[in-house]
């Protein structure tokens, strides 16, 4: 799985590819520029975000699998979902600039409704 992690490339652009946020723990990166999409697979929320570096950011949002912050934290702990350690799952996509990291954070947030029907509470950088 780590080289999966490791050769994050364009193709993400392309398909819809989620991985368990399981997946990245304990693993070492190269840093990535980019936006992230993080998914509750039990309510069908999204959040989309955009960090100078997105592995970094991940672990602040979330400690191995369990939420550090209280945006994702009220939904996994009140989860029935049988296996919480896969209740998020994660999208990476990576970017060049900041105004690519603008617009593709404006563009996610559409695309998944997260603002409407999500964990953002904006519309995004702009």
């Amino acid at each position: 799985m780590l080289s999966h992690i490791d050769s994050l490339t364009d193709e993400y652009r392309e398909d819809d590819e989620f991985i368990l946020l399981k997946e990245f723990a304990g693993f070492s990166y190269k840093n990535i520029i980019g936006c992230y999409v993080i998914h509750n697979k039990e309510n069908d929320k999204y959040y989309v975000g955009q960090s100078k570096d997105v592995m970094k950011r991940l672990r602040q949002h979330f400690r191995g699998t369990v939420p550090n912050n209280v945006i994702f934290a009220e939904d996994y702990f009140s989860s029935d979902y049988e296996n919480k350690e896969n209740l998020f799952e994660v999208k990476i996509i990576p970017c060049e600039t900041k105004d690519e990291l603008d617009r593709m954070e404006r563009e996610l947030i559409e695309k998944y409704d997260s603002r409407n029907y999500g964990y953002n509470r904006t519309i995004g950088n702009s």
